[in-house]
């Protein structure tokens, strides 16, 4: 039988007799105690259970676990999700919602904003067009000060110019793309030559959903705000695109010890960083966000 094993985060190893297609890393060497088992089983049912701080879960055959459309096969992936984040929660660590990167001299911006804000064509344009390291587009992972990757890849859209420009420039290494009619299944190491393996944030910038998709002529300016507002904003937007994927009713709760809550661990990762608010539309934020780290102080307020 073959056995994959991957690493999240730097804290949880998976290991599964089936090779997972939403992580963007190849399997790594086998370890004695992983976190999270999946094994395929004999019967109809799934079955997990936590036995000595492992999470073992067995799937039916019938259960798909490859993928043959832009849409998740739902099941498994919160299975595996669920999976993870409960490891990851007995450690004092946290999934999060976001975009993370790096800008060349090492500063890190996190992007957080509901699905469909632009958080991933503007990481993308950020790597693409200035250089950034990508971290994560969609999922991360938050542990004390740091944040951590999780080994996703990258979802790009097909109806954004620049992004079909490139699939057509990357013509030998195509093999590694999963192209799908509406977006592309991306490993970050095609966006960014350097995946980093953690950063601390500098600049947290909060896309308002309501404005995301505004038309405006001119990049807009972010309003600063207070710590305690962003993670109250990155909580929420993590209850409605997040939650869903990490409450599968077959995985066991958390038990004995299992670290800080959400908002804890999230108020540590983004705790000295310079938070923000802006109202941009998907064409605009990356400029936004360059124009941000580039003056390399708070908006709005006055100059020295």
């Amino acid at each position: 039988m073959n056995t994959y094993t991957y690493a999240v985060g730097e804290f949880v190893t998976v290991e599964s007799d089936v090779e997972v297609f939403l992580f963007d890393v190849p399997p790594g060497d086998r370890v004695l105690d992983p976190d999270v088992v999946i094994r395929r089983g004999t019967g109809e049912e799934i079955v997990a259970e936590r036995t000595d701080g492992c999470i073992r879960v067995t799937v039916p055959t019938s259960l798909p676990t490859g993928k043959t459309s832009s849409s998740e096969p739902v099941e498994f992936t919160k299975l595996l999700l669920t999976a993870i984040d409960r490891a990851l929660l007995h450690r004092g660590a946290t999934l999060a919602f976001g975009a993370v990167l790096q800008t060349p001299d090492g500063v890190g911006v996190g992007l957080f904003g509901d699905s469909g804000c632009g958080k991933s064509t503007a990481a993308f344009r950020l790597a693409q067009q200035r250089g950034y390291r990508l971290l994560a587009d969609d999922l991360l992972v938050c542990h004390g000060d740091e944040i951590r990757p999780f080994p996703r890849y990258v979802n790009l859209p097909r109806d954004v110019p620049s992004v079909e420009t490139w699939l057509r420039s990357t013509a030998p290494r195509t093999d590694r793309i999963r192209r799908w009619d509406d977006e592309l299944d991306v490993p970050r190491t095609l966006v960014s030559d350097v995946v980093p393996g953690r950063i601390e944030l500098d600049y947290v910038v909060l896309v308002d959903p309501a404005e995301s998709s505004r038309k405006e002529t001119t990049s807009p300016t972010p309003v600063p705000i207070t710590t305690e507002h962003a993670v109250e904003d990155v909580a929420a937007w993590n209850g409605t695109n997040l939650d869903g994927w990490t409450a599968h009713p077959a995985i066991p709760g958390p038990s004995g010890r299992i670290g800080p809550d959400r908002g804890g661990a999230i108020r540590e990762a983004i705790a000295s960083a310079d938070c923000y608010r802006i109202a941009a539309r998907r064409g605009s934020l990356s400029r936004s966000v360059a124009a941000l780290v580039q003056r390399g102080r708070r908006f709005g307020t006055p100059p020295a």
